[in-house]
């Protein structure tokens, strides 16, 4: 009875671990709250994501509070969050709100991924400063020369290094030295600066600190007033992401003593919440949907109608396409989609397909393409490569391989399990299978195959 007892106990902790080794995920039981079961079920996701993933999260994007940014985290990793089993699902009149608990599966390795890949394309956080100091001193002891700069020597740089942001010196840009010549800084100036400093920074902070001095004989000190304005600024677009408001009063027994307190009391402060809204953006930035702009230069206008319709038309991806102008031989279309530019690059080419299409100019939010003709070409096949992966990390190089074959004109990830990729090709299924099974950092067989070569599956190790 007990040898009985004992297999049997085996048996489900072995089936258990086969189940867990398949899904590739951990299942956590949750509850979630809402107005409707819809709602419910996705504040469970939420809580089911920052149960297995939300520590490291908070500390890959260093935004301690996701609260902002749980629903866009979600969408991006909504395809690794899946709901398993609906436990129960009931009003709660103490909340009064509807109560599911659910269990959620959360493939923790593919979600580590995606967030990975996307703090990769957002960069690491940069700064350049623009410091601006103006000192009014009253009559009598507390008059002062404000030589050297308080704040431009009081360690802001290395301050918010050390939060692991750097602060490149754009001291080089004109644009630069013509605003600090300005009595005052505009939004306009801001943004002419940080249109040139693009390439140097992710961020402009300008912090313009005034002081002002009055001697308070009854102690024999100066009392010192900071009033301390900043302003972050995207360094791509120009928008103002945070504006700041700082103030300060400190006395010294002079104004140079006083300031130092200041600078040194306030300093830490003004870092740490500078930091905190540069990795808020950041991810906020590197999650969201964008708008990208293509210009597409065209050998005649007869050209226009054809390519306008077939990104309208076929980039079925985007949220939202619109014409933005159209003059002489040049066309030019916004697009509202979660691409990043080079993914909008190669669906371009795939859906652009019967174009001879050259990429002239590339940044975060803008094509320049170049069309030079239309294609006569052999016809092109659409086959879909079904990958059983051994070990999921198999996936980078099989994604690797597929890239790299000159003969594939486009190719998507479908799915990730089994790991799934479309390709778009000259070859014929069984020319496209030899050059897979002969590709290195993995050993693929084929398992199967469609009668009409649509589709292809391998088992991969």
């Amino acid at each position: 009875m007990n040898k009985l007892r004992f297999f049997t106990i085996l048996f489900v902790l072995i089936f258990s671990m086969a189940t867990f080794a398949q899904s590739n995920g951990m299942v956590v039981t949750v509850e979630g709250y809402g107005m409707n079961k819809q709602q419910a079920l996705d504040d469970a996701y939420r809580r089911a994501l920052e149960e297995v993933a939300g520590a490291w999260i908070k500390a890959k994007t260093k935004v301690e509070d996701m609260t902002p940014i749980e629903d866009l985290v979600l969408s991006r990793v909504s395809g690794f969050v899946k709901l398993k089993k609906i436990v129960s699902y009931e009003y709660d009149e103490d909340m009064e709100s509807y109560k599911v608990v659910a269990e959620v599966e959360v493939i923790e390795e593919n979600v580590k991924e995606v967030i990975s890949d996307l703090l990769k394309e957002a960069g690491d956080p940069s700064v350049g400063l623009i410091i601006k100091e103006e000192y009014s001193p009253k009559e009598g002891k507390c008059e002062y020369d404000l030589n050297p700069m308080f704040l431009a020597s009081s360690g802001l740089n290395e301050k918010l290094s050390a939060e692991g942001i750097t602060t490149p010196d754009i001291s080089t840009l004109s644009e630069y030295n013509e605003t600090l010549k300005k009595s005052g800084v505009s939004d306009k100036d801001l943004v002419k600066i940080s249109q040139a400093a693009a390439n140097i920074v992710s961020y402009i902070l300008y912090v313009k600190a005034n002081y002002s001095a009055r001697y308070v004989e009854e102690y024999d000190v100066c009392s010192v007033r900071l009033n301390l304005e900043g302003k972050l600024v995207r360094a791509d677009t120009g928008e103002i992401v945070k504006a700041y408001a700082f103030s300060e009063v400190l006395a010294g027994g002079t104004p140079e003593a006083a300031i130092n307190r200041i600078l040194k009391k306030i300093i830490p402060n003004v870092t740490s919440r500078v930091a905190e809204d540069i990795y808020m953006d950041r991810i906020v930035k590197a999650l969201s949907e964008r708008n990208i702009k293509i210009r597409f230069d065209l050998p005649d206008p007869e050209y226009m109608g054809k390519i306008e319709d077939c990104v309208v038309n076929g980039y079925i991806d985007a949220k939202k396409v619109t014409v933005v102008n159209k003059m002489g031989n040049t066309i030019i279309l916004s697009i509202l989609t979660m691409d990043k530019t080079d993914e909008v690059w190669e669906k371009l080419k795939d859906i652009c397909s019967e174009f001879s299409l050259s990429l002239i100019t590339q940044s975060s939010n803008f094509l320049e393409v170049e069309v030079t003709g239309i294609l006569n070409t052999g016809e092109i096949k659409t086959i879909v490569l079904r990958f059983d992966l051994e070990k999921f990390s198999l996936s980078k190089d099989v994604k690797s391989c597929v890239s790299n074959i000159s003969d594939i004109k486009s190719f998507k990830r479908i799915s990730f399990k089994p790991y799934t990729i479309e390709v778009k090709t000259y070859l014929d299924v069984e020319d496209l299978i030899d050059v897979i099974i002969n590709c290195e950092g993995f050993e693929a067989e084929v398992e199967d195959i469609a009668e009409d070569g649509s589709w292809v599956l391998f088992s991969v190790k």
